[in-house]
Formats: C-alpha cells, sequence, structure tokens
C-alpha cells in the first residue's frame, strides 16, 4: 500500500528494516509551517503505549501534525491500523523491549535525514509520558538558530551502573569507560541538523549502547558537539495519563 513506505538501516552492526508513511515525506502542511524542528516521541506498540498516544494527540500535539511522529517496534499486525489511520506512527522490524530504545532513537534521526519532507533545523526526542510546550521550545530554537547543536537537562560525570540487576546496568563488555561523556537525559532532548548527519556517520559500527540518552552522549562527543542545558519549561515528565496531560493543556 502506497500509504506505508520502507527503508533500511544499519546500526551496531545490525541491519533493521522500518516504516513511515508517505505523509513523512510531504513537503507542505498548511499547520505546521515556521516550526524550527520535528519531534520523535519513544511509545511501545502494545501495553499503555496506545493510550499514551491518544493523550498526546489530543493535547500538546494536536495543532502540529506532521512534526510529532511515535517511534513504535514489536508486531507489525497489532499497530497497522493505527499506523494508517494516525499517519504519525514509525515502525521498526524489532522486538518491543527496553534494551531496544536506542535502535528506536537511531533510526528516528536516519528516517528524518533521509525522508522527512518539511524543513527542520532540530530533532526532539521524547517519551510518551512527557508533555512537551511547543509553542515555548520553537521560540527557544528561534531564537538561538544555528548557536545550538545539542541540549537539553545536561548531566556530567555519571558513573556508569555496574550493579546486575539494576535496571540501568550496563555491563563492561557493553561499555568500558566508568564514566558517561556529558549527555542530555531521556526524558527531552534535541539535535541539530549538522549533529544529526555527523551522528549517522557513526551508527552504523559504533557499540551498541541501550541507554539512549548516553548513547546520544557518545555520538556528541564523537562530533564534538556540546551539550547545551535548556529550562526544564519546555518538557513535563511522568505525565502518564490523559487527565494528567489535559490538566497541564489547561495550564
Amino acid at each position: 500500500r502506497d500509504i506505508v513506505q520502507e527503508e533500511q538501516v544499519m546500526i551496531s552492526g545490525k541491519q533493521f528494516t522500518y516504516r513511515y508513511p508517505r505523509t513523512f515525506s510531504a513537503t507542505m502542511s498548511d499547520t505546521v509551517q515556521n516550526m524550527e524542528f520535528v519531534v520523535g516521541v519513544l511509545s511501545a506498540a502494545d501495553g499503555q503505549g496506545a493510550f499514551r498516544r491518544e493523550g498526546v494527540r489530543h493535547t500538546w500535539s494536536k495543532d502540529h501534525k506532521g512534526r510529532v511522529y511515535f517511534m513504535v517496534a514489536g508486531n507489525w499486525s497489532n499497530i497497522e491500523k493505527e499506523f494508517e489511520t494516525e499517519q504519525d506512527l514509525i515502525w521498526i522490524d524489532m522486538e518491543e523491549k527496553w534494551w531496544h530504545l536506542t535502535y528506536k532513537v537511531q533510526t528516528l534521526y536516519h528516517a528524518v535525514e533521509h525522508h522527512f519532507g518539511l524543513p527542520y533545523e532540530y530533532i526532539m526526542k521524547t517519551d510518551d509520558d512527557s508533555y512537551v510546550f511547543l509553542k515555548a521550545l520553537n521560540s527557544f530554537f528561534k531564537k538561538y538558530k544555528g548557536d545550538l547543536e545539542y541540549g537539553g537537562h545536561c548531566v556530567s560525570h555519571t558513573r556508569v551502573d555496574r550493579q546486575p540487576g539494576h535496571r540501568y546496568h550496563v555491563p563492561t563488555w557493553v561499555y568500558s569507560p566508568a564514566i558517561y561523556p556529558p549527555y542530555a537525559t531521556g526524558e527531552g532532548y534535541f539535535v541539530s541538523k549538522d549533529f544529526n548527519k555527523c551522528l549517522l556517520d557513526h551508527i552504523a559500527t559504533l557499540d551498541y549502547m541501550p541507554m539512549e540518552d548516553c548513547a546520544t552522549g557518545i555520538l556528541a562527543k564523537q562530533c564534538h558537539s556540546p551539550c547545551t542545558s535548556m529550562n526544564s519549561i519546555f518538557v513535563k515528565h511522568h505525565i502518564k495519563t490523559s487527565h494528567r496531560m489535559q490538566n497541564e493543556e489547561k495550564k
């Protein structure tokens, strides 16, 4: 079906197929002009994912169709109808699991660089339990256009968790340094178009890092792109229900 477009990407030595809607490559839109960015939202194909996506669609992304896309994986048959109806999903052909989040984020980077049709300067990554104040964020990007490469809530000198059984445990065979390079935490961060082009030169061969925000920080170090801290007012995290999303909308 011509709604569904398909592409392949190589990440850390593994090749994946992903699908994106034909409208992703559209070059014109009446509702999203003068925006500086495209947003990728990590979301689960199953479980609470569908409910959270609806919460986002009816609140902070409702006036920005064509700029906000959900990154999902898992069984294609489970999301095919939603993919065709909403045309705001990017599906990766892999198992839906926490360890695969970096594959999702780096597929987003690849898809935007190679297939996104509208003009943009930044890619924003967030989660489906975050509320993003898009108009304020767009004004921020316009104000500092050309001066920002990578940013969000930046942290540095973060020790790698070596404790087996912890959610964020990363063994030495995955990543041997004891300290992560500076990175922006995963609730919401951005990369510039230029930084994105650079990091795409590295994702095929760089050792896999399952912590997706740390992985982008590692790529930032490779590309000499410093992390710029931005005011947390642009993103609120742990907004897990449609009711709470709507409450944020009213503020």
